[in-house]
């Protein structure tokens, strides 16, 4: 009998530790997906501020990184457009967290105000 409970807590822990890395990865991989959604806004933003002059030149500095990879320039600093969507990338973020906190905070309010009634 007590092998038997000893077998099934091993596959219980065994199935808990895969299920915890799955969870893991499954929340880098969401994080990462925002973070591109977060970005790819920032750059539809910002094309449709920049003059067609300016998103020539950024498709053209976007496919030279693109197809030469980091090497393409090593030596030169970012350009400033893409500072720019990265700062708005990050504040698009931020909006987002605090969105999502403001409403969590509001359902807890919501909830405390119906369970006191």
């Amino acid at each position: 009998m007590t092998i038997i409970v000893n077998q099934k807590k091993k596959v219980m822990e065994q199935y808990d530790d895969a299920r915890g890395r799955s969870m893991n990865r499954s929340r880098s991989s969401s994080s990462s997906r925002r973070k591109e959604s977060e970005m790819v806004l920032a750059m539809v933003e910002n094309a449709k501020e920049s003059s067609w002059q300016q998103n020539i030149e950024n498709a053209v500095y976007a496919t030279r990184r693109f197809t030469l990879g980091d090497a393409a320039d090593k030596d030169r600093d970012e350009p400033d457009f893409v500072k720019k969507i990265r700062r708005r990338a990050t504040a698009i973020y931020n909006d987002r967290n605090d969105s999502a906190i403001a409403a969590m905070h509001r359902e807890r309010i919501r909830k405390q105000a119906s369970s006191n009634f």
